[in-house]
């Protein structure tokens, strides 16, 4: 065993107040603890079960007799459970190395619910794992990111392995991040570190019922490699077979576990050191699996070719030889018929037993050179589609590329490869032989049929009825509730699923919360016809400015208050704003009645009165995938080619708005993005006025030149009472607000809806409940630096709460969320730093001048400064804090 290894080891499955159980992470925890406590000469980790430490929160099985009474376990210690076992190794380490010992590889492992902290709220790109007691607008988690960073900077281990199978979207509202009080790690070396995430940034994991149990796609895939999936020569499972095992395991799961067709995918994600070895199996011979050859209809007299990922043929048979059963290693292979061009690709990824039979497909090849790389051209024909090449060890080829969004060119050795094509969140893949001495080798493009709610031609959800009707029901007008701009409203279902009309809970009101539209009530609709999926349309026309689209959900609080969802729709002069919306499930999943228009994945564009809705332009589909873009923080296109679409489908300003907020996705703004920025915002302006989402990408360029603030526009007042449409133009405005406090005013709606914002989509959609009647005037205020004064106060009170909910009381004290955010950002600060003590009252005024200050408050909360403003006076009020 390995002595000198350690383990910490949580699932999280149950989440009562969250109401959003999972079946997987105790399983997957389970499990890993298994493989970690296996001897090393078994295949397992080695390490010596008394140095593990396992943390689990399962589901309560229901107690028969009273199902209504079946509690499970305490979930409020879980968050000090998990900081004591990290606490108790750091000490225990910490002691071993003073008596001279020397700690080896710590292996961390989480799962559960998670998300990922906005990397420009501190600077870092943070997964989180949620806690039990999370619920909807609280959400106490453990920054496993930062802990792992802590003992690698630390120099206690020579080796950090951490694992994460939990979601990395954005969280579903914002949250300052707990970080442990450890203080500064000062080791004098770094630890070697290796990272595996179930996905990348902004995706979300997923789980599978496998081998009859409830399992994370992303934690079977990684024991699977772990226990000798794919070794190299000498039996080692390496970083890199891991990687490549654990790719096309979690490819391979979501596969047989999606729709035929979808193509939806998750991507795990590796950061970190070379070099590792993470096992080694009993046999010192690589894997191979069976495969079986079917000839199909050939004659016996054929030759078959058996060709390898460096292109080397290794095998011939003929059907006449009698069956042809062969074993191979992992990579890529080509089976081929040179006589006729018959071809079939198939990869071998385990020891699995595979049959893999001949399809056709004309190879073309050139025998003169048997040297040299050969040129890929992949031209996807749609500069919103991603590009990447897999080689046969399952890596990205990332060396030499010319392109990566619609076109791709790249050299590369001869061998067989896999081109990857995503479409918003679509992927597809297929292989491609280069041969030596062959000239360039060009790639056809398989259909991308993605997902949209709007039914845009060529998409996988669209019907031929449905862009029809769009296109009809947009150019008529069902309802008069102003002049000047039209808002243009198609809701629908998909698979047969509905059974009430489309429009059940959604209406249109003013900002001041009138109702101005009962979509029920207007419109044209099919919504009885059993052989099709249902639709509502209806076009409204206004006077230009803001409104709120809300849908009344079927979810119902403690009181018996519905759910209310909403957003800002924009219509301005001369455009009809075009929303389209597919419909979700809340509540039961076998009630079709619990069905509801789903805001978070909306299409909106926007084209000029008396067009009506054009399901085949090519416009449309490149708005539709950079608004998805935004929705997975991918960049779908490049900077150039947004400048060609922008001039080129000007009568298309969603596509210029989408496409201006892919360029704020760069990790750094070239002087020459900036002033294409600058070019697209000046024509938006010009074409569609004071837009809230088109001004937030002046506030974004003020900060870049000494201009009059650009929210000092004329259109300011009517236009920043309300928020914008989009997350990504809130984010501008709640930072540019540290600075400008005015941009977003105190008592106004974009100020009430701050700390309501819900979901993780594109837009800034916000709850409420039926009885919430906001009080949209000028409220009181109080700067920031009160906090200061108060602060000894509400430790004094957080400290008499006992075991008792912050959330539990500040219902008692009719507190806002903001109010209880401020009060749970307070209470970080006196967080054990070490266990049992406390900081002292030099720590602790070091702490509120540093984080009690509006720039820190507006990282952290990520609301604006006055909403900020706002929360202090009324905790100031409710609490009865004393100011002077």
């Amino acid at each position: 065993m390995k002595q000198n290894d350690y383990g910490v080891v949580v699932g999280i499955a149950y989440y009562p107040l969250f109401h959003a159980d999972l079946g997987g992470p105790v399983n997957d925890a389970q499990h890993f603890v298994e493989w970690l406590v296996t001897a090393e000469d078994q295949g397992g980790g080695g390490v010596p079960e008394e140095h593990v430490t396992t943390i689990v929160v399962p589901v309560p099985a229901p107690d028969p007799s009273h199902p209504e009474a079946a509690d499970g376990p305490d979930v409020l210690p879980i968050m000090e459970n998990i900081l004591t076992a990290f606490e108790n190794l750091r000490e225990k380490v910490q002691d071993l190395h003073r008596e001279g010992g020397s700690e080896e590889r710590l292996y961390i492992f989480l799962a559960g619910h998670g998300f990922s902290v906005d990397t420009e709220q501190l600077g870092i790109e943070e997964p989180v794992l949620l806690m039990p007691n999370a619920q909807q607008g609280f959400w106490p988690h453990l920054a496993g990111h930062y802990c792992a960073e802590w003992f690698v900077k630390s120099g206690l281990f020579q080796e950090v392995v951490l694992f994460i199978d939990c979601c990395r979207n954005e969280p579903l509202i914002n949250f300052p991040l707990s970080l442990p009080s450890w203080g500064v790690s000062v080791g004098k070396t770094r630890a070697k570190k290796f990272y595996g995430f179930a996905t990348k940034w902004a995706q979300k994991s997923r789980e599978q019922i496998i081998d009859r149990m409830v399992q994370g796609v992303f934690t079977w895939s990684l024991l699977k490699a772990l226990r000798g999936d794919v070794t190299d020569s000498e039996g080692r499972v390496t970083e890199k077979e891991l990687k490549g095992s654990i790719y096309n395991s979690v490819r391979k799961l979501l596969a047989n576990g999606q729709a035929p067709g979808s193509g939806e995918f998750q991507d795990p994600d590796f950061a970190g050191d070379d070099d590792w070895v993470f096992a080694q199996v009993a046999s010192k011979q690589a894997p191979t699996a069976t495969v079986q050859i079917d000839f199909g209809q050939l004659s016996p007299e054929t030759n078959i070719e058996l060709i390898d990922d460096s292109h080397n043929t290794i095998e011939k048979h003929m059907p006449k030889d009698g069956p042809w059963q062969t074993h191979l290693q992992p990579g890529f292979y080509l089976l081929q018929v040179p006589a006729t061009g018959q071809r079939k690709f198939f990869d071998i990824t385990g020891s699995d037993a595979i049959t893999v039979s001949l399809e056709d497909g004309a190879v073309q090849e050139d025998r003169d050179n048997a040297t040299g790389k050969v040129h890929l051209v992949v031209d996807a024909g749609d500069p919103t589609t991603e590009i990447f090449v897999i080689d046969s060890h399952f890596q990205r080829v990332t060396e030499g590329v010319t392109g990566g969004h619609g076109r791709l060119e790249v050299d590369l050795e001869p061998g067989i490869y896999k081109v990857k094509f995503a479409a918003g969140f679509l992927a597809q893949e297929v292989y491609v032989a280069l041969q030596a001495g062959s000239g360039p080798v060009v790639v056809p493009v398989p259909d991308l049929h993605f997902s949209a709610a709007a039914p845009i031609k060529e998409t996988r959800t669209t019907q031929d009825y449905h862009e029809d009707r769009a296109n009809k029901v947009s150019k008529r007008i069902h309802c008069e509730v102003g002049i000047g701009s039209q808002l243009f409203v198609f809701v629908r279902d998909l698979a047969k699923q509905g059974c009430n009309d489309c429009a059940t809970g959604l209406a249109l009101h003013d900002l001041a919360g009138n109702l101005l539209v009962d979509f029920t009530q207007v419109g044209d609709r099919d919504v009885d016809n059993p052989d099709t999926d249902h639709w509502v349309g209806c076009t409204v026309q206004l006077d230009p400015g803001a409104y709120r689209l809300r849908v009344q959900t079927p979810v119902v609080d403690a009181s018996g208050n519905a759910e209310i969802l909403e957003q800002i729709i924009v219509t301005s002069a001369g455009w009809q704003t075009q929303v389209f919306l597919l419909r979700r499930l809340f509540g039961n999943q076998d009630d079709c009645q619990t069905l509801r228009a789903n805001l978070n994945e909306a299409s909106i564009l926007m084209v000029p009165v008396g067009t009506g809705f054009q399901p085949e332009r090519s416009g449309f589909r490149e708005a539709e995938l950079a608004r998805q873009g935004l929705v997975k923080g991918r960049i779908v296109f490049e900077a150039s080619e947004l400048g060609r679409m922008v001039w080129r489908d000007n009568k298309n300003p969603m596509l210029g708005i989408y496409g201006a907020y892919q360029l704020l996705l760069s990790e750094k703004l070239e002087l020459s993005d900036l002033d294409l920025l600058r070019n697209v915002t000046s024509t938006l302006q010009s074409m569609i006025g004071a837009h809230p989402d088109v001004i937030a990408l002046g506030v974004f360029l003020d900060n870049f030149s000494m201009n009059v603030p650009v929210f000092q526009a004329p259109g300011y007042q009517t236009v920043y009472q309300a928020p914008p449409m989009l997350r990504s133009s809130w984010n501008i405005l709640v930072n540019a607000s540290v600075a400008h406090p005015e941009i977003v005013r105190a008592g106004s709606l974009a100020s009430y809806v701050a700390d309501r914002i819900w979901g993780d989509g594109t837009w800034l959609v916000w709850q409420g409940y039926s009885t919430d009647t906001p009080k949209l005037h000028p409220v009181e205020l109080l700067d920031v630096s009160t906090l200061h004064f108060v602060y000894p106060q509400i430790v004094t009170i957080l400290g008499a709460l006992g075991n008792k909910l912050i959330v539990d009381f500040a219902r008692e004290n009719s507190l806002s969320n903001l109010q209880r955010f401020l009060l749970e950002y307070i209470d970080l600060s006196i967080l054990p730093m070490v266990a049992g003590q406390v900081p002292d009252e030099e720590q602790s005024q070091a702490w509120v001048r540093e984080n009690l200050t509006t720039e820190k408050l507006v990282q952290a909360l990520h609301v604006p400064s006055a909403a900020i403003g706002e929360a202090t006076a009324g905790l100031v009020k409710n609490l009865k804090l004393k100011t002077f």
